[in-house]
């Protein structure tokens, strides 16, 4: 089935984007700020370090690996806004849990 989802993002390209453990945490990130909006980069870096903490993985290296590869992939996806000038990102309308899971992904593949 070649059902769309919101956001022009086709099925097995969500599943490819979000297969990415860091992607999947930075989802949740941005859904514990969803009441804020906009997130800057350097805030979500700091933050998945932190949650990170066992890879040993500096701020500025996760900055530059989100900027350059996440972040692009996610919005070219549909399921965040990346302005990469501003360094500001957000989450866009499509429904994503808290544990990184997809929510009513059934009825966005419009499968009753």
């Amino acid at each position: 089935m070649d059902d769309i989802l919101p956001g022009s993002c086709e099925q097995d390209t969500m599943f490819e984007v979000l297969a990415d453990p860091r992607r999947r945490r930075l989802i949740t990130l941005l859904r514990e700020h969803e009441s804020v909006g906009r997130v800057f980069l350097d805030s979500l870096s700091a933050q998945l370090a932190e949650r990170e903490a066992e890879l040993d993985t500096s701020v500025e290296e996760i900055a530059v690996e989100l900027h350059h590869r996440h972040l692009p992939r996610l919005d070219a996806a549909g399921l965040v806004r990346y302005e990469p000038s501003a360094k500001m990102v957000e989450l866009t309308r499509f429904s994503v849990g808290s544990d990184g899971s997809l929510e009513n992904f059934d009825t966005a593949l419009g499968d009753d």
